[in-house]
């Protein structure tokens, strides 16, 4: 069924333009899995309320996110001098540190933002994608071998078989307005 086979080399091309996704203080908070093993990817699928179909996708990729990035803050920054570094360091404590909540949604912010970045990429190749919604997100974690400090944030299909699938999108229209939102 598969008629496009996606390579590595493509995949490499989606996750490197995918590191220049905007998250906070640079931390990419993202962690990505991309499964190829044919017996791996019936078991999730079949984990998957909205697959259903008669064949397996080509390629699986799993998005997780790292609760505890901020930590790294400085790693992050390597590129900047020592002050910009110890100031990234400082402020991501400031903001992170004892708020798990504030952590939850900067992981799952940031894996989004990754998300639409990699759906926006895969328009320009021979493939689709689509998001799977598992049913048990533990199941996935423990398959994949997923460190406990990550959390699963999106599974994906990828086959060329899903490259007529669009994303559903607002018309422009919905969404920009001219000078002001109101009538003067």
């Amino acid at each position: 069924m598969n008629d496009y086979n996606i390579s590595k080399l493509d995949l490499d091309q989606i996750l490197i333009n995918t590191l220049f996704t905007p998250t906070s203080f640079n931390l990419q908070h993202w962690r990505v899995v991309v499964i190829d093993n044919e017996h791996m990817i019936t078991k999730i699928c079949k984990s998957a309320l909205n697959w259903g179909q008669a064949y397996n996708p080509n390629k699986i990729v799993v998005l997780c996110g790292e609760n505890d990035a901020w930590m790294e803050a400085g790693k992050f920054a390597s590129h900047c001098d020592e002050a910009m570094q110890k100031g990234s360091v400082h402020k991501a404590n400031m903001v992170y540190g004892d708020n798990p909540r504030v952590q939850r949604d900067e992981l799952f912010r940031s894996c989004g933002l990754a998300a639409a970045s990699i759906f926006k990429q895969i328009s320009d190749f021979p493939f689709g994608i689509k998001r799977l919604f598992v049913l048990d997100e533990k199941e996935i974690k423990d398959y994949i071998k997923c460190d406990k400090k990550l959390e699963l944030s999106f599974v994906f299909a990828l086959d060329s078989i899903l490259s007529g699938d669009k994303i559903q999108q607002f018309d422009v229209s919905d969404v920009l307005t001219t000078n002001t939102f109101g009538e003067h």
